[in-house]
């Protein structure tokens, strides 16, 4: 198999994921309605760097964070389900 030229090596690696046991963790800002929604980049936080989501939902009952979970899983080109999350 041959790496993609655009793959990140796990040493060097964003700061915002990491590898675990059951597969890849994401730290992320959500930011509820975004102008522009989409992934925008990498912000840094207090504990460390984070992956920003924007997304046009308000945060209310959880929208924006699924609305989050939804653009996460099509970035990566995995199914949309819903994805654990820690905090």
């Amino acid at each position: 198999v041959r790496p993609d030229a655009g793959a990140v090596s796990l040493t060097d690696a964003p700061g915002f994921w990491r590898v675990t046991e059951g597969g890849v963790s994401v730290a992320v800002k959500v930011q509820p309605k975004s102008r522009r929604p989409g992934v925008q980049g990498r912000v840094p936080a207090l504990d460390g760097e984070r992956l920003r989501i924007g997304v046009t939902e308000a945060a209310e009952d959880g929208r924006a964070n699924r609305a989050a979970c939804a653009t996460l899983a099509d970035a990566l080109g995995v199914p949309e389900k819903p994805l654990p999350k820690d905090g």
